[in-house]
Formats: C-alpha cells, sequence, structure tokens
C-alpha cells in the first residue's frame, strides 16, 4: 500500500508498527497490503487487506496485537478514537477504528492527530 492510495489508514498502519519488534516485516507487509474492503459500524470501522501476496518471508512466526495509539479529529465528537492492528496466520489481517461515539463518518478522516501510548489495550 503506497501512502496516497490511504493516507489516513497508511499513517495509523505505520505509526502502529513503529516500535514494534517486528517492525521489519510489518513494514513489507504493509507495502504489500491492498484494502480489501471497510466495514463502518457508527461507532468506528474495521478496514480488511487484501494480504494474499505477502510472501513467506515476511510472515510473522506469531500473531500480535498492536494498540496503543489514539486518533485526535475534529471531524468525530469523541475525544477516544482507538487503533487496534490484527494479524492472522503471521500476516496483517485487519486494523480496528474504535470511537466511542456514534458519529464516526463512512469515510476515511483527512484531519487528524496520531498519538502513541493510549488505548485501552
Amino acid at each position: 500500500m503506497e501512502r496516497e492510495a490511504a493516507p489516513f489508514i497508511y499513517d495509523i498502519l505505520t505509526e502502529l508498527v513503529s516500535d514494534d519488534y517486528n517492525r521489519s516485516k510489518l513494514m513489507e507487509q504493509i507495502s504489500l497490503l491492498q484494502i480489501k474492503g471497510y466495514n463502518y459500524t457508527g461507532w468506528g470501522v474495521f478496514v480488511k487487506f487484501d494480504n494474499s501476496n505477502i510472501p513467506e518471508q515476511s510472515k510473522l512466526a506469531n500473531n500480535v496485537m498492536l494498540a496503543g495509539l489514539l486518533i485526535e479529529s475534529e471531524e468525530v465528537s469523541s475525544p477516544n478514537i482507538e487503533a487496534i492492528l490484527i494479524t492472522e496466520n503471521g500476516v496483517i489481517d485487519y486494523l480496528e477504528i474504535d470511537s466511542a461515539a456514534e458519529d464516526y463518518p463512512h469515510k476515511n478522516l483527512t484531519k487528524y492527530t496520531l498519538v502513541k501510548g493510549g488505548g485501552s489495550y
């Protein structure tokens, strides 16, 4: 995935993996991912990825859940928006963006700040 394709999603993914032990493999995966679809819930969104072209050498030995990233945005009334990255079978599977309010827009945010160290996970 290139940043130009979905800047909001790309920024979240790269920030979530930036301090992880598996950073290099996860960054390789991010570069090969394509967004498969969005499932908007009103409380947030699940972003599903097509990871079918991830080579074996880029897969993780174990599954991980990366959290601890808060999103601040004037586009959502909730001050508590969290991002959580989930891997399955060693590859990035989906990204969950969870808001405490029911007004999460059905689009990628364009005005946002990412804050490390937050979240409930």
